[in-house]
Order: structure tokens, then sequence, then C-alpha cells
């Protein structure tokens, strides 16, 4: 309710180069467009109504139980993959990332994150690590908790498919935490900040 930039979806370029709370103090300057965006959605559909926000941060719970549901399949099989797959969906954390609106950045990371570390461990083709890095990206987008998924992945890949695998999986995470560090940059005042 506090951001006018959700109150049009004509402001998600300026959503998409500021920091999330752009009129907070400098300290608290994080860089989530794809949470701001999502919001600005929600706006155009219901208006200030909650009730449309929670059903759409239990539909991004819902992907998120699925996404880590078939990365656990690649990385466990099946039944290891239902087993975890349940025991996230209840976790007591889980249902407060729904029941708290701004806890949609999780679960927009863990959605997206889940599924890069998913495709890589089945990729086989340079269309398939390139799906996977825009999926990275799609997670730094969401909040900084992407980096985790970028570093995971490369793990993930190394451990099953090996160093080689490893190797053509790098450049694609290097090419999507590049395209996202620029962006979180500018729109946080990282570069200003550091030259103070």
């Amino acid at each position: 309710r506090g951001d006018a930039r959700i109150r049009s979806l004509g402001n998600l370029p300026q959503i998409w180069v500021s920091s999330l709370f752009p009129e907070s103090v400098e300290s608290v300057r994080y860089y989530r467009p794809l949470v701001s965006s999502s919001f600005a959605v929600d706006w155009s559909l219901w208006g200030d109504n909650p009730a449309g926000y929670h059903a759409h941060s239990l539909a991004w719970f819902l992907a998120s139980i699925a996404s880590f549901t078939l990365m656990m399949r690649r990385l466990a099989g099946a039944q290891a993959a239902l087993l975890a797959g349940a025991i996230y969906a209840v976790c007591p954390p889980q249902a407060e990332l729904v029941a708290w609106i701004s806890g949609r950045g999780d679960l927009m990371a863990i959605t997206f994150g889940c599924a890069a570390v998913g495709t890589l461990l089945s990729a086989t083709t340079t269309k398939q690590r390139a799906t996977a890095a825009v999926l990275v990206w799609l997670s730094l987008c969401s909040k900084e908790q992407g980096l985790f998924f970028a570093i995971a992945a490369l793990g993930a890949v190394a451990m099953a498919q090996g160093r080689e695998a490893a190797t053509r999986t790098l450049p694609w995470l290097f090419l999507a935490i590049s395209a996202w560090a620029p962006l979180y940059a500018q729109a946080s005042g990282t570069s200003a900040v550091a030259s103070t």
C-alpha cells in the first residue's frame, strides 16, 4: 500500500531501475524488481484487497513445492523427492512466507532457483544451460538469495555429472550473475556507497 509505484503497470520500468524501498534509509536497499512487479500486477487486478495478494503468494508457494520436488527428483530419485517435497511443504517457515505477503520474494527465488538447479542437473544442450541461466537471473531478481542457487547449481552439477559438466555450466551462471549485478548496483546505490 505504501509503494506508489505498484499502483500502475506503467511504473514497471521505474521498478526495474530502483530499489525495493526507494525512499528508505540507505542501509535498507534491496533490489527485488520481480517481486515489486508482481505486486503491481496484484494491484492492477485486486487493488488493495489482500485476498488477491495472498492467493498470488499461495500460487508461488505451490510452484515452489513443485520446483523443489522436481529438483530433488533429479538429485535423489522419485521416492526421496516426494518425501522431501512433503517435508518442505509442511515446514513452518513456508507457512510464514505465504501468510506474509512480503515473503513472496523468498517463494519466487526458491521457485526459480530450484528450477535452475533441476534444469542444470539434466542439461545436455546449450539451450538448456541458457534456460537455467535465465532461471538463476529471475531468482536473483526476486531476492538476493538467488546467489545461493547459482553456487548450489554449480556444486550439484559437479557432484552429479563431473568437473567437465561443471566447467560447461560455469559461464552460464557467470552470465546470469553478470546480467543482474549492474542492475543491483545501480538500483541499490552500491557504487555510490562504495565511493564515499
